[in-house]
């Protein structure tokens, strides 16, 4: 017999925190929200096999801390197997991958709020885990939708990417829950105002249909929405949402056996000469810097600024990077929550759709659902195509550190642990 529980807490932030994601906010603080920004926990459990889902309204976790939500869900729930999983929304605080760490570093004030409200987040995520309880499951099954027509591949206009949508709905004596993992980067607003992005609007309107909801970002790496504006969030969420209530009515049941796997795979860094980054670095700010300092003070934000400052943000991203320059590789995790004939596969930065794609291919007869931007965040993991064609995804930053070698590791690991725990 399955059992499940579902809960969420309200973690949205106080104002003054930056936002992450765009640069075009040229590190300006928060004003406000438009909609919440939530933590979810979902628990199943079998008697012999349990696990957690702690899904977090953020731009993304690094390792140690989603290690330190995993403890506080262990020592309120006793569940072993936890996967924290981030929705990626860009209008979220900077949780991972500063903006601007060499020409705006935080100030000790912004630090300190930064770090307060994300010790937050754990206490409140320990104390609604302590509340949970858990309903007899009735059913567990699987259906499909896609993002066509609401979503495009920004690397390669044009080309094909997976657009597969894929929902588990899990109905128990209390109701009905949805697991669903959209391949599409939460990039629609773009103002200075907290939000889940789409997904909140995807969220509200299951809700509404008596549903509740446990978001997943999945293969959206090189995959954007149609158009950016908060209006669109809106349309785009109502829409998806639309569409994942029409495929229950195909819902196909799953037998109700969980089984899991995990593992550790070390990623090959690139490497960045610091004395060229400092000096390159010097340069710019030099070049820069009050033009900067006069357009951050007017306290908007311009789209303009993406080509306007182009140049002293990869300076001091690449700075950034070049201090990693001892680090030859860094540790990582892989999952693996299988249930009936399901696979849910965490994947610890952004996956393009290639990737995905190749997975799928190389495991036809598999159900796989991808939860990106999980259990850490080591940035883009882009195919060799992105590195040919000198690619956004490829560019060096914090969010593009790995080298080449890095996606068939990744992904041979992912295809070795799937068949692991079947």
């Amino acid at each position: 017999m399955l059992n499940a529980g579902y809960i969420e807490v309200d973690i949205t932030p106080p104002p003054g925190l930056r936002l992450g994601g765009f640069m075009h906010r040229l590190g300006l603080p928060s004003r406000g929200f438009k909609d919440p920004l939530y933590a979810r926990i979902l628990v199943l459990s079998s008697g012999k096999e349990e696990f957690a889902i702690i899904q977090l309204d953020l731009l993304g976790v690094y390792r140690s801390y989603a290690n330190t939500i995993r403890d506080a869900i262990r020592k309120a729930l006793g569940v072993k197997s936890v996967m924290v999983a981030t929705t990626h929304t860009h209008s979220a605080p900077e949780t991972v991958i500063p903006m601007w760490p060499n020409t705006l570093p935080y100030t000790d004030e912004e630090r300190a709020l930064l770090d307060l409200w994300m010790k937050s987040i754990v206490e409140k995520i320990k104390e609604a885990a302590g509340t949970l309880s858990l309903e007899t499951v009735e059913d567990i099954c699987v259906s499909y939708t896609n993002v066509e027509g609401l979503c495009y591949n920004r690397s390669f206009p044009g080309e094909i990417f997976d657009s597969e949508t894929p929902i588990i709905m899990i109905r128990t004596t209390g109701g009905k829950t949805v697991v669903y993992s959209s391949p599409c980067h939460p990039v629609c607003n773009t103002d200075l105002y907290y939000s889940a992005d789409y997904h909140a609007y995807v969220v509200s309107t299951l809700n509404s249909n008596r549903i509740k909801a446990v978001p997943l970002t999945g293969a959206a790496g090189n995959v954007s929405s149609m158009r950016k504006g908060y209006y669109y969030a809106k349309s785009m969420g109502s829409e998806l949402a639309k569409r994942i209530i029409n495929s229950l009515t195909t819902c196909k049941c799953l037998n109700p056996v969980i089984s899991l796997g995990s593992t550790e795979v070390e990623i090959p860094l690139r490497r960045v000469e610091y004395e060229h980054a400092l000096k390159r670095f010097r340069e710019a700010y030099s070049k820069y810097i009050d033009v900067f300092m006069a357009e951050r003070a007017k306290g908007i934000v311009d789209e303009r600024y993406f080509t306007m400052f182009e140049e002293p943000l990869y300076a001091d991203q690449e700075l950034e990077v070049a201090k990693l320059g001892l680090i030859r590789g860094i540790v990582t995790e892989l999952q693996v929550f299988r249930v009936g004939g399901i696979n849910l596969v965490s994947f610890p930065g952004e996956m393009v759709s290639e990737t995905s794609l190749l997975i799928k291919r190389a495991l036809p007869e598999i159900n796989t659902v991808f939860s990106t931007y999980t259990n850490d965040y080591i940035g883009y993991v882009p195919t060799e195509k992105f590195f040919d064609n000198s690619k956004y995804e490829a560019r060096t930053a914090l969010w593009s550190i790995v080298d080449r070698k890095a996606e068939p590791l990744i992904r041979s690991r992912i295809i070795d642990l799937i068949r692991e725990v079947m």
